[in-house]
């Protein structure tokens, strides 16, 4: 085998397991029990699942180390698309993410849409990325609006668990990221740090694994 097709056909293997290791990556999918290795059929959460999550820690708003904004209520509404696999994550659309008893005015503007990553290496517990939300808000007297764009990570979703029968942890996410403006005047910071803490409401059970 001459020297030329050998590199041509160790490139293709290559972008071959490039592809193979990023499906097996965004395999995830909604389990609702969390003492099988593997979450089969009858514990996958179907598409059209609702999940909700109510702030149970302040968020706060920064930039450059210093706190511009604190909301200490909201709640954080989506809907599955579908129900993930072997191959693909699951989608949920974002019907409400709301902010209460802030410093100041902070609204969610364009609610966008958040997928859930399962964590290689982890049992149960994701990442959360959120897409094309944008959240307004007034800074400094100006209007300022930051967003997650294509997309950013969240935060991360810790399992519910169940320390003895009957009782029931539910599970958490612990937002932790960085929003870009997207408009607003010199007034308004370029990025924001955003960190908050929710507790999943609904369904009680609720973990990411592979299918």
């Amino acid at each position: 085998m001459n020297y030329v097709k050998m590199l041509g056909l160790l490139a293709l293997a290559a972008v071959a397991a490039m592809a193979f290791a990023a499906g097996m990556a965004s395999a995830t999918v909604l389990c609702s029990t969390n003492t099988k290795t593997v979450c089969g059929a009858a514990w996958q959460y179907p598409a059209n699942t609702e999940i909700e999550a109510s702030m149970t820690e302040s968020a706060t708003f920064s930039s450059a180390s210093e706190v511009v904004m604190t909301c200490s209520e909201g709640t954080l509404k989506v809907k599955t698309e579908n129900a993930g696999s072997g191959t693909e994550t699951v989608r949920a659309k974002v019907s409400l993410w709301s902010w209460g008893s802030c410093s100041g005015t902070t609204d969610t503007s364009a609610l966008g849409e958040v997928e859930f990553h399962h964590i290689e290496g982890s049992a149960t517990n994701g990442t959360v990325t959120s897409k094309k939300t944008t959240i307004k808000m007034t800074l400094f007297g100006s209007s300022c609006l930051y967003t997650t764009g294509e997309g950013v990570d969240l935060g991360t979703l810790t399992r519910s668990t169940e320390p003895m029968p009957g009782t029931i942890i539910p599970p958490v996410i612990d937002v932790s990221t960085t929003l870009a403006k997207s408009e607003g005047g010199l007034l308004c910071p370029s990025f924001l740090g955003l960190s908050a803490k929710y507790t999943v409401t609904s369904p009680k059970t609720l973990s990411t694994k592979t299918s």
